[in-house]
């Protein structure tokens, strides 16, 4: 498959002199699972805003690859907090984007109305955020994030605040959403056992300044509540979590190729 994403020598100073990025280097396949995991100040929310257009890179690039045909690549990008309008019903938030874009009312209900039920929520569009379980919350906001049938879904540790069991039917949620959608996907964790369960590819990075130092294929086909309790799960959380612990002290270098 060809690359959906690709990031080449990425660097990104801030005002203050702090260097979030210095020698990116990654890509990724198109219609994967792409997982960043790393110590705080790694750079790993920088990367993805600079993936969905909301700042730039200083030197280097980052490009983001249309679908063959489809014109301009189609980027969407779901948040820790769900930051759903509360005055607006779960349909009118899931809209919302369509409405920006002046898409006919009936036609943007339609497929609000659609993302709602593929995420679970059929018969829930009339209720307001407050009304709302924090994993409901989060399916509104993914389905918000889908409604403008992105080819790219970018998620910046969105489950962060969820209880486990929650957040483990939500990981599955996403890895069903991207093989029914065929879209790629960007996934932003501090969650060693959610990296390691929803990538095909990791890159680990390292801070001061952030950069890849290294990027590595779990290997699992299906993902299932067995996977999580399989040796060999336990194997590729313990890897991971020997590699963040040398991420700490790794030599600043320019990159990992995926």
């Amino acid at each position: 498959m060809p690359d959906a994403i690709t990031v080449s020598g990425v660097r990104r100073a801030f005002d203050d002199g702090t260097v979030a990025l210095d020698g990116t280097t990654l890509s990724v396949e198109r219609g994967s699972v792409a997982v960043l995991v790393g110590p705080s100040g790694c750079g790993k929310t920088t990367l993805l805003r600079i993936l969905a257009g909301l700042d730039a890179p200083d030197a280097g690039t980052a490009s983001v690859a249309p679908v063959a045909g489809e014109g301009a690549a189609r980027v969407s990008i779901a948040f820790q907090e769900p930051r759903l309008l509360p005055w607006r019903s779960a349909l009118r938030n899931v809209a919302l984007p369509l409405e920006l874009a002046r898409a006919a009312k009936a036609d943007r209900d339609d497929r609000a109305r659609a993302m709602l039920s593929l995420v679970g929520l059929g018969g829930a569009e009339r209720k307001l955020p407050g009304q709302l379980s924090g994993g409901m919350r989060m399916r509104v906001a993914i389905a918000r994030a889908l409604v403008t049938r992105p080819q790219v879904l970018l998620l910046d540790e969105p489950f962060g605040a969820l209880d486990e069991i929650t957040r483990h039917q939500l990981d599955d949620l996403v890895l069903r959403l991207r093989a029914e959608l065929g879209m790629t996907v960007v996934l932003v964790t501090h969650a060693i056992t959610e990296a390691a369960y929803m990538g095909d590819r990791v890159f680990v990075m390292a801070p001061s300044p952030g950069r890849v130092v290294r990027a590595f294929e779990p290997g699992f086909g299906m993902r299932d509540a067995a996977l999580r309790a399989s040796p060999r799960f336990a194997a590729v959380v313990a890897d991971l979590m020997q590699s963040l612990a040398g991420a700490m002290l790794a030599v600043p270098a320019g990159g990992v190729r995926a």
